[in-house]
């Protein structure tokens, strides 16, 4: 500073060789260059300043032009603190007050566990700085950066952060930053956000099963083949290998027979929480399938009904259905899939399902959920049964058998029914067996329960596993009844322990047995009922192309990225992020609005992402499309929190039309089975001489 006062009166161009070497040194850097340059208001125009910084003399002419103007170096060094140049302002020597010049924002922040967090701010002053981080006015040991970093959250980070800011002078007093709030609520839900997908492979082909879950979080996989733990092991160049059993990626070379082929699921698991994918499933094509039985179409209508009001709520058929319309669609069927439909709506489904069915169809139905028999007849329970149900509140198996789908005449009808067949008292109208090819699975024997474990049912824990196959159907339910009598679950328990006992019943009215669910469509004879098949299918299973949604704000504007995806036939998840923030350093959004037809079970979901990219991701799904009465109309919320503190919201309101079976109006009033077209009485033997019924 003595040197300063000696020549502070002189001319900057008389600066010292030392002084002017540091001088020019840091001004022809860029940014100290214009911050000094704009601070010279009236001295360098904007033109002057773009002219000039690129001219590598640039220094040089600027002093000349501070000479010009009697600048003298105390003038000089005023400017450049104005210009908050501390380079320079050490040149000379003079210490440099500690200054946060960007406090941390935002001053609240809400995480959840195993996210991790970075608050960040700036500060100047003489060299060196040094950091320390407080929590709740504690000593952070090793938190001396101007960024505080928590790489994985837990409920012991939440409290109130602050960070003092000082350097080597003691005369020079410490800051501190404005303190920021963290509160750290419940790890988010686990969401897959990518499903493994079905593949079918050529002989000594590779196949690769891939998944993975929305955000940055730690968890643990664990691939599953036919409902057993899949582990890795490696062969020499001939022999089968697998590799990835243990990581989002599963591989399997060198696929030649049928050792390798089934059913594949992944178990994700973060700690006690554990959810699985959908099901895939992998087969090895070693030769082109028979032709000899072929199919005009293929269709099946999956149901499961859960969120009993009269029961105890279910957790099975939701997976259950999935995990058949898998199978199903890899069987090259046109799946329709229902969860959750009530009475009325599950009789509309009915009878518009039948619009698919026609001469040479190969027809599926399968239920899932509450039941029971009344006079040898299987009654299917609707969620929306009241306490003290009789048959009159549920629908006959029978009926949508024998008085709908056979009335269709397809080639060949299989109802797989996986509900109880305990004895109610009831005396329902007796149907009559319409001449007719059907096989009819009942997932229990007359009298007993049927189980749900592990979030599947038993007996789809074993269909799945063997639908696939390049058997005939009878062969299928006969291979599943040995399956699941050979359980062990069944063979250790005590033979009094009826609680524990499941023995799926199959009775079989088929003239060619060895028809295949894998039997090819052959549409010729039957082309425009094929496309009109098609067509009404389609129309069904219309969703809205993914999007994106500018929201215009004052001064700037956010785009938010809309994506589709039908879990049910009648539930559509809409999936919502922030592509662009804009001019904003947190960015949420979230829907705000839905129409109130199907608003009752609706429930938003975050997506744990980390706060890392400060933008929001979440989804909703969208349940019971099938009460929809108008296009749908969803409202969006965008709440932006800018630099400077300031919070501002806007909303848009996005037409996402009909989607899926809304188009179907099944809110409307259908009859009742009973009223449809009785069917001809016949005798058994006399329409399949072949028929059996088998019992277990």
């Amino acid at each position: 500073m003595e040197r300063l006062n000696q020549i502070g009166n002189l001319s900057v161009s008389q600066l010292p060789g030392d002084l002017y070497l540091g001088v020019k040194q840091h001004l022809n850097q860029e940014p100290c260059w214009r911050s000094f340059t704009n601070m010279l208001d009236g001295i360098y125009t904007l033109s002057d300043i773009e002219k000039d910084a690129r001219d590598p003399d640039r220094v040089e002419r600027l002093l000349l032009k501070l000479r010009s103007l009697e600048m003298t170096i105390h003038q000089f060094i005023e400017y450049v603190r104005l210009a908050q140049i501390e380079p320079i302002l050490r040149v000379f020597g003079i210490r440099v007050p500690v200054n946060i010049t960007h406090q941390p924002f935002p001053l609240w922040w809400n995480i959840t566990v195993g996210e991790s967090l970075s608050i960040e701010l700036r500060a100047t002053g003489s060299p060196p700085l040094l950091y320390q981080w407080f929590k709740d006015e504690q000593r952070i040991p090793s938190a001396n950066g101007d960024v505080l970093q928590i790489p994985s959250a837990c409920a012991g980070h939440a409290g109130l952060y602050t960070c003092e800011v000082r350097n080597n002078h003691p005369e020079d007093p410490a800051v501190y930053s404005n303190p920021v709030e963290v509160s750290v609520s419940p790890a988010k839900p686990l969401v897959i956000k990518e499903y493994p997908r079905s593949c079918t492979i050529s002989v000594n082909g590779t196949a690769l099963l891939t998944c993975s879950v929305w955000g940055d979080v730690n968890v643990d996989y664990q691939w599953m083949r036919n409902g057993k733990e899949v582990t890795d092991f490696e062969h020499d160049d001939s022999e089968t290998s697998v590799s990835g059993s243990n990581t989002n990626e599963l591989k399997i070379k060198r696929m030649h027979n049928d050792d390798w082929s089934g059913c594949y699921c992944c178990r994700i698991s973060r700690g006690d929480e554990v959810i699985f994918t959908k099901d895939a499933i992998v087969r090895v094509q070693r030769h082109m399938p028979s032709e000899i039985y072929t199919a005009s179409d293929k269709v099946a209508l999956l149901m499961g009904a859960e969120d009993y009001r009269c029961e105890l709520k279910l957790t099975a058929p939701k997976y259950d259905v999935q995990a058949m319309a898998t199978i199903f669609r890899n069987l090259n069927f046109k799946v329709v899939s229902f969860l959750n439909l009530t009475k009325k709506e599950m009789l509309a489904a009915i009878h518009e399902f039948k619009y698919l069915v026609g001469v040479g169809v190969y027809c599926v139905f399968y239920f899932c959920g509450h039941g029971f028999e009344a006079s040898s007849q299987c009654y299917l329970l609707p969620p929306d049964a009241p306490l003290g149900y009789n048959d009159s509140h549920c629908i006959s198996a029978d009926a949508i058998l024998f008085n709908v789908l056979l009335q269709q005449k397809p080639k060949i009808c299989c109802m797989i029914l996986d509900i109880c067949r305990l004895k109610r008292e009831g005396k329902p109208e007796l149907l009559k067996p319409p001449k007719a090819e059907y096989v009819v699975c009942y997932g229990t024997s007359q009298g007993f329960f049927s189980y749900e474990r592990n979030n599947s049912g038993i007996l789809v824990s074993y269909l799945k596993n063997i639908l696939q196959s390049d058997i005939g159907i009878e062969e299928v339910f006969k291979r599943l009844r040995k399956e699941i009598k050979d359980d062990p679950i069944f063979q250790e328990a005590p033979a009094d322990e009826v609680i524990v006992k499941q023995a799926p019943e199959i009775r079989t009215i088929l003239s060619e047995s060895d028809r295949s669910f894998r039997d090819k469509i052959d549409s010729r004879g039957h082309t425009q009922a094929f496309m009109d098949r098609q067509m009404k299918w389609e129309n069904a299973h219309w969703q809205p192309e993914p999007r994106d949604v500018t929201v215009n704000f004052d001064d700037f504007n956010v785009i938010i990225r809309l994506d589709f995806q039908a879990e049910f036939s009648n539930v559509l998840t809409v999936f919502l992020s922030v592509v662009d923030p804009g001019d904003s350093k947190i960015c949420k959004v979230k829907i705000n609005g839905i129409p109130a037809d199907i608003a009752a079970r609706a429930k938003a979901y975050s997506i744990q992402e980390g706060t890392e990219t400060s933008l929001c991701k979440n989804y909703l799904p969208l349940q019971d499309l099938q009460r929809l009465k108008a296009d749908m109309l969803i409202e969006i919320c965008v709440t932006c929190f800018l630099h400077d503190g300031e919070q501002v919201e806007k909303s848009v309101v996005e037409n996402l039309g009909l989607p899926l079976v809304s188009r179907l109006h099944l809110w409307k009033q259908y009859p009742d089975l009973t009223r449809c077209q009785e069917a001809e009485e016949v005798d058994i033997a006399d329409v399949c001489p072949q028929a059996q019924v088998y019992y277990v």
